[in-house]
């Protein structure tokens, strides 16, 4: 049976060595009910109007005299977002750009073909297991009614010599999707979530990991492509 570590499991960063982007495979039909405040941001030819929506959006809420500042930040933040994730193979982004109910919530949902498809033979049953083996706690799930494992992984905080932090502590919940019809990849949903350094931070996070699942509880698929 195939083996999978977590680094199979969520699309690879692009470290700036390669602007080589890794071939697409085409997306099922992905529907998702967000919460207020969030959005969807393709990672296709609807990306660059997306993104002036975005920034349009977030403006409203930002003061006259800093809004030519902000709007540079977050447009240049989107792009890199968006350069980044295309050549990752990443088809979506789910994302907060406001408050739900008055709160900014960190976090945040990469939807991606599972960068190691399983090997040409190999049974749903015999992947299921190997992807639940992969990390201690997983557990078998359905998302839009297709067989999955939910997968969860944390990464530490990194700092720089002078000991500024360059990335903060992120839980990773992941969600791999068994095919959603024959000839379709296997999926994984990707939910990076911010781990505050506060002594709540497990009630945080725990907040966050139901916020997830909901979220996932309400995905469903269809067989219309993305548009490239």
């Amino acid at each position: 049976m195939e083996r999978f570590a977590m680094t199979d499991l969520t699309p690879p960063a692009n470290d700036g060595t390669t602007t080589n982007a890794l071939p697409r495979l085409a997306a099922p039909g992905i529907a998702v009910l967000l919460p207020p405040g969030w959005v969807v941001l393709h990672m296709d030819a609807r990306a660059s109007d997306e993104v002036k929506s975005i920034v349009t959006q977030v403006m409203q809420t930002v003061t006259p005299d800093k809004r030519d500042l902000a709007r540079a930040r977050l447009r240049s933040m989107l792009q890199n977002l968006v350069a980044k994730s295309q050549d990752s193979g990443v088809w979506e982004v789910w994302l907060p750009i406001s408050e739900t109910a008055g709160i900014h919530i960190p976090a945040s949902v990469a939807v991606a073909p599972l960068p190691k498809q399983p090997a040409a033979g190999a049974t749903m049953h015999d992947t299921l297991l190997s992807l639940s083996a992969a990390s201690a706690g997983s557990r078998a799930v359905t998302v839009g009614g297709v067989l999955a494992v939910r997968v969860v992984a944390d990464r530490l905080a990194h700092y720089d010599e002078a000991g500024e932090l360059t990335a903060p502590a992120t839980r990773l919940v992941n969600y791999v999707v068994s095919p959603t019809s024959p000839g379709q990849p296997w999926i994984t949903f990707t939910a990076s979530l911010f781990v505050p350094g506060t002594s709540d931070s497990a009630e945080i996070v725990e907040a966050l990991e139901f916020l997830c699942d909901a979220l996932m509880s309400s995905v469903s698929f269809s067989s219309k492509e993305s548009a490239e």
